[in-house]
Formats: C-alpha cells, sequence, structure tokens
C-alpha cells in the first residue's frame, strides 16, 4: 500500500508552507514522511494556514496535564497569540490555579 503523503527519499529538506520554517519543523518534514507520520505535517500546514488567513484556535482539553506541564506550552502560544481560547475539565483549572497560588 503506498501512502500518497509520503515523499522520496532524499537529503534535501523540504520548505514548509508556511512561515514558521524552523529547526523543529526542518527536522519533522524530513522525519515524518510515511504514512500516519505524515499527517502530522499536513496538520501543522493546514493549522499554520488557518493562522495566517486570520483564523483563530480553540483548545479543547480533557485529563491530567499537571504531569506534562503542558501549562508551560499553552502558555507560549498565548503569548504569541496562536491559541485564543481554552476549554478544559475542572480538574486541570483547580491544578493551575493552586499551582499559581
Amino acid at each position: 500500500m503506498t501512502n500518497p503523503h509520503a515523499s522520496p527519499p532524499t537529503n534535501e529538506l523540504p520548505e514548509p508552507t508556511g512561515s514558521s520554517g524552523g529547526a523543529v519543523s526542518r527536522f519533522l518534514r524530513h522525519q515524518y514522511r510515511h504514512f500516519n507520520a505524515a499527517t502530522v505535517i499536513d496538520a501543522a500546514d493546514a493549522y499554520t494556514a488557518h493562522l495566517e488567513g486570520g483564523g483563530k484556535m480553540f483548545v479543547t482539553i480533557a485529563g491530567a496535564m499537571s504531569t506534562a506541564e503542558l501549562g508551560i506550552s499553552l502558555a507560549e502560544m498565548i503569548r504569541r497569540d496562536k491559541i485564543q481560547a481554552i476549554t478544559c475539565t475542572g480538574a486541570n483549572l483547580e491544578e493551575d490555579i493552586f499551582n499559581l497560588v
């Protein structure tokens, strides 16, 4: 079965479609070429195009996030205007408020 998203092997790194083509983007484009991994690139490109087109992102999370310290990543994305709203379970909200107090 051939994956239509898979790129042929090459040493050249494909250019990102958006304006945020840093080291992580180049790494993902080089390593995430096959099967379901290629979908990560498609999703990242769609997210970049959505934001560059003036779209807004609403994130929904559930389950324990404190162990992964997801708030660190979310806070930076909020500061950079990549996320405009978050909805979460009460446990997530309580843990973050407790950590701030």
